[in-house]
């Protein structure tokens, strides 16, 4: 008696766990979304990873939406890419209707004005890292480091002791709405960021985040320091 109903246990367990990995499977899009400030440089990688090419940019007011290669022939070829404007208004919403599908999110920084811009890029990864949905799904994260070109640009080791210390102080701030201004629960950013009773870092948070250093346009040349990004992409496929 007891030989049959373990494993009628067993096939139950077996079943459910590969029900959930093809469901994990099937909800992994193929998307990949370009977020930052306006200026930070994400229409001119967009530029570079879908074509190559490096183009005169201007402020966007609509989402552009491309394909990267992901280069190997044992996977599916492309992969979609949609550089959102870096107006706040204009970005949440494109950001609202892009979410499904997203396989991963680039954050392109401007290297050069961040000092001034720290605190808005801050709030950004903030409300990303705080999006129940993006949380939820633990959808990877990449902050790209742009114009590292620059002589006067930060390093990627600044940047992230900035930020981590800019969302630090961002968690005290908005402690009101992680009370619970929405006592529905259906508010889409008010999950709790890092640790509770410990300063926050990127190692706390259950999202994968990492920190690289990139160039879409050099000052000699006209070849981009876009390695690190197109190998964060791959990595995801």
């Amino acid at each position: 008696m007891i030989l049959p109903v373990l494993v009628a246990l067993l096939v139950v367990v077996v079943t459910a766990v590969l029900v959930k990995l093809v469901l994990k499977r099937r909800q992994k899009g193929r998307r990949i979304l370009l977020l930052g400030l306006n200026d930070a440089g994400k229409t001119l990688m967009f530029s570079r990873l879908q074509s190559g090419a490096q183009i005169m940019t201007q402020t966007s007011m609509k989402e552009n939406k491309g394909t990267f290669n992901l280069g190997d022939e044992t996977k599916q070829a492309t992969v979609e890419l949609v550089d959102v404007p870096g107006h706040e208004r204009l970005r949440s919403q494109i950001l609202e209707n892009n979410k499904q599908g997203i396989r991963g999110i680039v954050l392109v920084v401007d290297s050069v004005n961040f000092p001034r811009e720290a605190r808005d890029v801050a709030e950004l990864l903030y409300d990303l890292l705080a999006d129940v949905m993006f949380s939820s799904h633990c959808v990877p994260l990449l902050v790209a480091c742009n114009k590292q070109d620059m002589v006067t640009a930060k390093s990627v080791s600044v940047i992230k002791s900035q930020l981590e210390r800019e969302i630090n102080d961002l968690r005290v701030t908005r402690s009101a709405a992680l009370e619970g201004i929405d006592n529905t629960g259906v508010g889409s950013k008010n999950a709790y960021i890092g640790k509770e009773g410990k300063d926050f870092e990127f190692s706390h948070v259950t999202t994968s985040i990492a920190l690289v250093e990139c160039s879409c346009r050099q000052s000699t040349g006209d070849e981009a320091n876009l390695g690190s990004v197109t190998n964060w992409i791959r990595g995801l496929f």
